[in-house]
């Protein structure tokens, strides 16, 4: 599978995506989901991570996983759809999300948002499986508010 992850946060300043992957940089939980694409990458699986670090090699292949510098969300929605045969995209809480997802929705792949906890309520009328297909929450407890919404069985949890 060819599986791409987005992380819209920059790294500390003077930082890059290889100062977090090796544990030098300080990060958020957000840059720590980013593991899962390292460890999908050691199942043999092919793994691209955009990101916003600005510091360090535009692109680089750190412990598997091909890492590409984007300076905005509009630069990665570009940067997509030159990617050939991509059979995920995963996507972080972030502020303005539905203005992204509403830029995805011209990519025609599986999105999911990897929501953490208590995402606003309103996103799960994102989950319309064209902008958005799945959202995941950390757990049964952080999804359960989220059961009144029509959109409520595209909800998962991690654990």
């Amino acid at each position: 599978m060819r599986i791409v992850f987005y992380h819209e946060l920059p790294a500390a300043v003077g930082m890059g995506i290889r100062d977090v992957l090796n544990g030098v940089a300080p990060s958020s939980g957000g840059m720590g989901r980013i593991w899962v694409a390292v460890e999908l990458a050691k199942l043999g699986q092919e793994v691209y991570v955009f990101h916003r670090a600005q510091s360090g090699p535009k692109i680089e292949s750190i412990l598997g996983i091909n890492a590409i510098q984007v300076t905005s969300d509009d630069d990665f929605v570009e940067r997509l759809k030159n990617l050939d045969g991509v059979d995920c995209v995963v996507v972080n809480y972030m502020e303005d999300l539905p203005a992204l997802v509403n830029k995805l929705s011209s990519i025609h792949t599986r999105k999911i948002l990897w929501a953490g906890c208590n995402p606003p309520f309103e996103w799960c009328d994102l989950l319309d499986q064209t902008r958005l297909h799945r959202m995941v929450c950390v757990s049964n407890v952080c999804r359960e508010p989220y059961r009144l919404h029509r959109n409520f069985r595209w909800v998962d949890y991690i654990h």
